[in-house]
């Protein structure tokens, strides 16, 4: 652990992980303290309540460092690479139409990883 506080009036939990990349998870209450070590699949924290922005009662915001390189952190599923195109691409015709079909199965993906996130952060909490 590298980072477990309040940042932007929310909490964010920070991993250190082999290979120099950085694993950040917000809004959670942590129950890790930085200097802790965690083992893969050990509780960081619960997640917080929805806030604004969020559609769902809890929205996990995930996200993935190399030094100063953001990554997407769905990579480290094996998803695939998601890219965000212009609204109007999945209409458009060709191969171009079923890449943004492969894309936004993509983004339904992640935004299922979200609610089970919320669900998973529900059970614990009970």
């Amino acid at each position: 652990m590298i980072y477990a506080q309040i940042l932007a009036g929310r909490g964010v939990v920070s991993v250190a992980h082999a290979g120099g990349l950085r694993t950040t998870y917000e809004p959670v209450t942590a129950v890790v303290a930085p200097g802790d070590e965690v083992a893969a699949g050990e509780p960081l924290g619960t997640l917080d309540p929805g806030h604004p922005g969020c559609s769902e009662s809890a929205c996990l915001h995930w996200g993935l460092r190399r030094g100063d390189l953001y990554l997407d952190p769905l990579a480290l599923l094996g998803l695939g690479r998601v890219r965000l195109l212009p609204l109007n691409a999945a209409r458009s015709a060709g191969p171009s139409a079923a890449r943004g079909a492969a894309l936004n199965a993509a983004a339904a993906r992640g935004a299922a990883l979200n609610a089970a996130a919320a669900r998973s952060a529900a059970l614990s909490a009970a």
